[in-house]
């Protein structure tokens, strides 16, 4: 063999070497995926909430009834009562994991019966939480050991897009008043004010509904000015938060789990697509099990 011909039967060895392992996806085919990842045996039902303390942290917050009243607690449990049907392996909370410790100490005070309700730990605020009403309530009634904390908090700075957009794009600003005062709000309000909290969740976990919540920050994404992409960047702030909360989901997640994650109704269409996706998972619709009151 030539070295001219030596040197054209390596660089055709290379090229094959690069090329092979991608021929399927010029073909259209997928990625090989090990057993383990094939096998859809974990079910995830993500319930989309309103914050049940309103603690203000959110763009849009709705003014929540004193869910400790008699009648609200009776919509709890009947709410707890539709979602124990689904027999949960593991109660997931949005609390950020870092505190895991903190809540492992307060549910065994729970479960103990010797928890102060005054506490406060993180972000995980008072007796009248999702967390606490769900989660923990949740959680002791299946006789879990733990409830899971696997929140990741990024800030969202909305700031930003307000002084951006107040001197390049105040359509945006115009937009968001309107989506504030507007039906999605409006229908929240009254469902808090006149109806049952199971007709509340219901409502928030409808697939209309969570597209309902994407489409604010759809809107934001789009504010930019040459080359400043002020509302994109930070709405990829949101979805990296987003992503590193299903890491976390997925972290603690075993085959044969059958998870409930509750998180803000806002977090819904950025976690649902990521577990519908995953061939680990299976996503449990919350409503096969919410039923109607009426």
């Amino acid at each position: 063999m030539t070295p001219a011909s030596l040197l054209r039967s390596v660089a055709t060895a290379l090229l094959l070497v690069t090329v092979l392992p991608f021929a399927g996806f010029a073909q259209g085919s997928e990625a090989p995926s090990s057993s383990a990842d094939a096998s859809p045996s974990i079910e995830v039902m993500l319930v989309g909430t309103v914050h049940l303390d309103n603690p203000g942290r959110d763009v849009n917050n709705p003014q929540v009834p004193d869910v400790l009243a008699p009648e609200k607690q009776a919509e709890l449990a009947a709410l707890r009562a539709s979602l124990v049907r689904f027999q949960p392996t593991k109660m997931a909370i949005e609390v950020r994991k870092r505190h895991q410790t903190a809540i492992d100490s307060l549910y065994r005070a729970f479960r103990a019966g010797r928890m102060d309700t005054s506490f406060a730990v993180g972000d995980f605020v008072s007796v009248r939480s999702e967390q606490y009403q769900l989660g923990f309530q949740l959680a002791n009634r299946l006789d879990h050991e733990r409830v899971w904390a696997v929140d990741h908090f990024l800030p969202m700075r909305f700031d930003r897009v307000q002084s951006f957009a107040k001197q390049n794009d105040p359509a945006l600003l115009r937009y968001l008043s309107a989506f504030s005062d507007g039906p999605l709000m409006t229908d929240l309000d009254s469902l808090l004010q006149k109806e049952s909290l199971v007709d509340l969740y219901r409502f928030l976990n409808r697939p209309e509904t969570v597209d309902r919540f994407r489409a604010p920050n759809v809107r934001i994404a789009a504010t930019a000015a040459d080359t400043s992409y002020v509302g994109a960047d930070v709405i990829a702030e949101y979805h990296k938060r987003n992503l590193r909360i299903f890491a976390n989901i997925a972290s603690v997640a075993e085959p044969g789990d059958r998870i409930i994650a509750i998180f803000g109704a806002g977090h819904m269409p950025y976690l649902r697509p990521l577990v519908q996706a995953s061939p680990r998972m299976t996503l449990v619709e919350p409503n096969r099990y919410l039923s109607p009151t009426r």
